[in-house]
């Protein structure tokens, strides 16, 4: 059985896509990466140089909608 970061799999919006450090770009939304896994790995940001797991947002960032 395999298992999948789903909050990692499609990014939202820009904003899941910026640096930790300095809040620009990583990588721009419209591009994205080939496969969704990439989201959960060190990248390097080509503004600062900033290794990080930029991508991997603690879960109180996200909010948790009701269904009704």
């Amino acid at each position: 059985m395999y298992t999948y970061d789903i909050l990692a799999a499609s990014p939202c919006c820009q904003a899941r896509l910026n640096c930790k450090h300095c809040g620009k770009p990583v990588i721009d939304v419209r591009v994205g990466m080939q496969y969704f896994s990439e989201y959960s790995n060190v990248q390097q940001c080509p503004h600062c140089g900033n290794l990080d797991y930029h991508f991997v947002k603690p879960f109180s960032s996200f909010k948790v909608l009701e269904a009704y």
